[in-house]
């Protein structure tokens, strides 16, 4: 799934201390710091659209979301590299809405650009510059902001009306996923 691609694969779990100061962030943390590296060794391939800069941050954001109760018995950083293509379910992480939007918010402040990654994804599978152009006209950023929160809770067993939502914008274009 394309979100899938977006957001790293492994680059998706992370966990953090047991114990810190209340207004220490989890990425702010010796072990936290850890989870981070690890993040960003697993999502450090080529194909990878994000900058190592975008990687460490994202990886940050990651491990605030998630924060230590959720992820303490997810994955040690040696068990998320031995797994790069790993994703946050597979490591029994189950995320819910506020998590997902923190997610989405704290890695778009990153400085990632979901809808320019989804551009270049559709202009690199061979579409027309007016198809692309086509898709950015027809596809809200509320739609594309519901899949990946979307994506990010269910997995790619996402709801069939947010995948029904950009699918009809990008089928109106002329395109065919």
């Amino acid at each position: 799934m394309l979100v899938l691609l977006l957001l790293g694969g492994g680059a998706t779990v992370a966990a953090v201390l047991l114990m810190q100061d209340d207004d220490e962030r989890d990425s702010e943390t010796a072990e936290g710091q850890e989870y981070v590296d690890a993040l960003v060794e697993t999502a450090d391939a080529e194909d990878n659209p994000f900058t190592g800069d975008q990687l460490r941050c994202a990886g940050a954001v990651m491990v605030d979301a998630i924060g230590i109760e959720g992820l303490q018995d997810a994955a040690s950083p040696d068990e998320i590299r031995e797994n790069p293509e790993g994703g946050l379910g597979d490591f029994g992480v189950r995320l819910d809405d506020e998590q997902a939007n923190q997610i989405v918010d704290g890695t778009t402040d990153c400085g990632v650009d979901y809808r320019e990654l989804l551009l270049g994804y559709l202009s690199e599978s061979g579409l027309s510059e007016a198809q692309v152009a086509c898709v950015d006209e027809a596809i809200s950023d509320e739609a594309l902001r519901r899949l990946l929160v979307a994506f990010l809770v269910e997995g790619e067993e996402a709801t069939p009306e947010t995948e029904r939502e950009l699918s009809e914008a990008v089928e109106s274009c002329g395109v065919d996923l």
